[in-house]
């Protein structure tokens, strides 16, 4: 069952997280972007992978 980004990113710390910081795409890029995109891009491609990076997987990634 996909997890439900857009009330995993409003419940947990995940703008401070990610912002501004490594932002993982790996299951799309096969890379990890160092950039400073907004907070709506990481929610859209959250919601496009249907799933959200965990900070152990992201830890694992990047």
């Amino acid at each position: 069952m996909p997890v439900d980004c857009r009330q995993l990113i409003s419940s947990q710390p995940l703008k401070r997280r990610y912002v501004n910081r490594a932002i993982p795409l790996a299951p799309i890029l096969g890379m990890c972007w160092f950039s400073t995109l907004p907070y709506w891009v990481v929610e859209v491609t959250c919601l496009f992978m249907s799933h959200c990076i965990n900070a152990v997987t992201y830890s694992m990634i990047c």
